[in-house]
C-alpha cells in the first residue's frame, strides 16, 4: 500500500462524500483556513496532510509556512489552505489525524535520539504498530533517523524465543515466566500459523485493550452516572473500527462515527455563513441528528430553545456550564474540550447529558502482552 492508497481508504472510512453537515452549506469557491499549532513539537507528515486535501479536491491550494522536521512553537501558523468550503471541511479531520499522529511519532524519535549519548548507536523502531498504520508511522520514524528493526515478516529472519522453543525443549526460564504472569489464552495450531499471526494479533489486542481500559478509567471518574461518555473522530486513520468497538464495549459511544452520521455545526461552518441561525434552521429541516457547537455563553443561550438534538459547549469552564444550565435550556447538553482524567469529575454537573473526550481514541495506550510457545 502506498501513501495515496492509504489516504483514499482513510477518507472512505470517514465517509467524506456523505458529509451531511457540509452539504447544507452553500458551495463557496473562495475559502481560506489556517492550521495553527496548539503546542510546541517537531512537525512531520506535511505531504500526507496536503495530499488529503488534494485527494478530495485537486484545486485546493496549500501554502505551508514550515517544512517537515521543523520545531514548531506553540501558536505558530503552520500553513494556509485555499479552496471551496466543502473541500476544506470534508478533508479537515483526516488531514489533521495524519499530521498529529505522524508529528507525534517523529517528535518522540527525536527526543529518544537526543537522549542517546553514544551517537554511533542506531535507534530502531519495531512492528508494534497500530494495525493498518505502519506505513505513515514508519515513514515518520525513518525521517527522524530511526529505522525499522524489521518492517514486516518478509524483511528479515528473526529467530526469537518462540522459534527456539519449537526447535528444542522449553527451558526453565520459560516455565518460570509462565508461573509469574497471567495466561490470557491458549492457542493451538501449526508453528507457521502461530508465528505468522503473532504480531498482528497482539497489536490489535494491545491497542484495543488500552482503549477499553482508558474508557473504563474515565467512566469511573464521572460521579454523575447519568452522563454518557462519548469518544470523537480523532482516531488513527484506518483504525476507527476497532477503537470504536473497544469504546462501545466499555460503555462509551461515538460523538459521531463519521461525517454521514449526524450534522455537527462547528465554528468553521458558522464562519462561512452570514447568518448562523439560518444555517441551523436549514440543518433542522434535514430531519437528522443536529449538534451545534457553542464557543461562548452568549451564543449558547441564543440557540438554547432551538429544536436541535443537543448543544456542544466547547472549552466551557465548570462555572460557565453551571451558568448556562441555570437558564433552564430545553435541549440536551454535551461538554467537550480540555477534559482529561484529572478534571473530568469537575464537568460531571447535574444537567449535563454527555461528555466527549478526544483523548480516548487520539492517544493510544497499548497494553503489554506477549505470546509464548510452550
Amino acid at each position: 500500500m502506498d501513501r495515496q492508497q492509504h489516504i483514499k481508504l482513510a477518507l472512505s472510512e470517514d465517509q467524506y462524500k456523505k458529509d451531511i453537515t457540509t452539504k447544507i452549506l452553500q458551495l463557496d469557491k473562495e475559502c481560506k483556513a489556517i492550521i495553527k499549532a496548539k503546542e510546541s513539537f517537531h512537525i512531520y507528515g506535511l505531504k500526507w496532510f496536503s495530499d488529503v486535501f488534494k485527494s478530495v479536491n485537486k484545486s485546493t491550494k496549500i501554502k505551508l509556512k514550515v517544512k517537515d522536521g521543523d520545531l514548531v512553537k506553540k501558536n505558530k501558523i503552520i500553513g494556509e489552505i485555499y479552496g471551496t468550503n466543502h473541500a476544506l471541511l470534508n478533508s479537515e479531520r483526516v488531514a489533521l489525524n495524519y499530521l498529529q499522529t505522524m508529528s507525534g511519532t517523529y517528535d518522540k524519535c527525536i527526543r529518544f535520539r537526543k537522549k542517546t549519548s553514544n551517537k554511533k548507536i542506531q535507534l530502531l523502531h519495531t512492528r508494534k504498530t497500530i494495525p493498518l498504520y505502519r506505513l505513515p508511522l514508519s515513514e515518520a520514524c525513518k525521517a527522524a533517523g530511526c529505522v525499522p528493526h524489521r518492517y514486516d515478516l518478509s524483511s528479515s529472519i528473526l529467530i526469537k524465543e518462540n522459534h527456539l522453543k519449537l526447535a528444542s525443549k522449553p527451558i526453565d526460564l520459560i516455565t518460570k515466566a509462565i508461573k509469574k504472569n497471567k495466561i490470557i489464552a491458549e492457542i493451538y495450531g501449526t508453528n507457521h500459523a502461530l508465528l505468522n499471526s503473532e504480531r498482528v494479533a497482539l497489536n490489535y489486542l494491545q491497542t484495543m485493550s488500552g482503549t477499553y481500559d482508558k474508557c473504563i478509567r474515565f467512566r469511573k471518574k464521572i460521579s454523575n452516572k447519568k452522563i454518557q461518555l462519548l469518544h470523537t473522530r480523532k482516531t488513527i486513520p484506518l483504525y476507527r473500527l476497532p477503537l470504536s468497538e473497544a469504546c462501545k464495549a466499555a460503555g462509551c459511544h461515538p460523538h459521531r462515527y463519521d461525517l454521514s452520521s449526524s450534522i455537527l455545526i462547528k465554528e468553521n461552518h458558522l464562519k462561512l455563513v452570514s447568518k448562523s441561525l439560518d444555517l441551523i434552521t436549514k440543518a433542522i429541516k434535514q430531519h437528522k441528528i443536529v449538534i451545534v457547537e457553542a464557543k461562548t455563553l452568549k451564543f449558547a443561550e441564543m440557540i438554547s430553545n432551538l429544536k436541535i438534538s443537543r448543544i456542544l459547549l466547547d472549552n466551557f469552564t465548570p462555572a460557565m456550564i453551571k451558568s448556562f444550565i441555570s437558564s433552564k435550556p430545553k435541549i440536551k447538553i454535551e461538554v467537550s474540550g480540555s477534559v482529561n482524567l484529572n478534571n473530568i469529575n469537575k464537568f460531571s454537573i447535574k444537567g449535563v447529558h454527555y461528555i466527549s473526550v478526544g483523548d480516548l481514541t487520539k492517544n493510544i495506550e497499548s497494553k503489554d502482552l506477549s505470546m509464548l510457545i510452550v
